[in-house]
């Protein structure tokens, strides 16, 4: 199983549980600790040869984008994945490059104090590249897009492209806002991997240790005002359309397996985890 995470989409509260459910469960989890989103053909066939040589069942999970297993006549693995509203990853995102989070980390904000405190609203108002730049705001659509050059500029052609391995490459995608859902569903498809991930998940005693809250949410953020939100959602059109594809997909497959697509089951994971 590949799962090529997001960041600001749940990512570290996820692997902590992978953690625990393989020890659980019996399998290898391997966690690559490096951010490389595009990789050369010669790093991509030796990633692919990693994964045949695995004797063992196993969950692999790196900050990187979608590799195509097929281009080098290797069958695909499975893949997951995880994602959110991209203005609510945006701004958390906006942050955490600049506070950081529970573990007192920071990120890569190399500008002034000024720009430090700078709010992601009076960003977006005084149109900041930071907060403008298509291509600085086509995130989430080159993780599924997969490793052509043409996936990192914002186009329609990367968007179509993240929309056919979304539908041919991936198993599961889920969204945050419904992460209880999610883990039932892993659980139905991949017992194997995540039986018992939802009641892991819940438990007391690992949320007391923080690993859900405290130590992996933003510190500072602030939500975005309304003119903000107004202005975002049309600069992040494409992004947006992708999540609103995901979503639908995701909640078909809710249906399938018995999961009705209430209020009542929607869990908004921002009470539990903002990574």
């Amino acid at each position: 199983i590949i799962y090529n995470r997001v960041a600001k989409c749940g990512s570290r509260s996820m692997i902590l549980l992978i953690s625990e459910l393989a020890v659980a469960n019996g399998f290898k989890f391997i966690n690559h600790p490096k951010t490389q989103h595009f990789l050369t053909a010669k790093q991509q066939l030796a990633f692919v040869d990693m994964v045949e040589q695995q004797s063992q069942s196993f969950i692999f999970t790196r900050h990187m984008y979608f590799i195509d297993f097929q281009r080098f006549g290797s069958v695909t693995p499975i893949y997951i994945n995880l994602i959110r509203d991209p203005l609510s990853r945006l701004v958390s995102q906006y942050y955490f490059r600049r506070f950081g989070d529970g573990r007192n980390r920071t990120w890569d904000f190399k500008g002034s104090e000024a720009g430090r405190h700078r709010s992601f609203d009076e960003c977006v108002i005084t149109n900041r590249t930071e907060c403008m730049d298509p291509n600085a705001l086509f995130y989430v659509i080159p993780f599924f897009c997969g490793q052509s050059r043409k996936c990192r500029v914002s186009s329609k052609w990367a968007f179509r492209q993240a929309l056919y391995n979304l539908v041919n490459r991936y198993l599961v995608v889920g969204i945050l806002e419904e992460v209880d859902d999610f883990l039932t569903v892993l659980e139905k498809l991949l017992p194997n991997f995540f039986k018992g991930a939802l009641e892991m998940w819940k438990m007391p005693e690992t949320r007391r240790k923080g690993r859900r809250q405290d130590e992996t949410r933003t510190k500072n953020k602030k939500a975005p005002s309304a003119e903000v939100v107004r202005i975002m959602k049309k600069r992040l059109h494409l992004e947006y359309e992708f999540y609103e594809a995901v979503k639908e997909r995701f909640h078909r497959l809710k249906k399938e397996h018995g999961l009705a697509d209430s209020a009542e089951r929607i869990r908004f994971a921002d009470t539990r985890i903002t990574s």
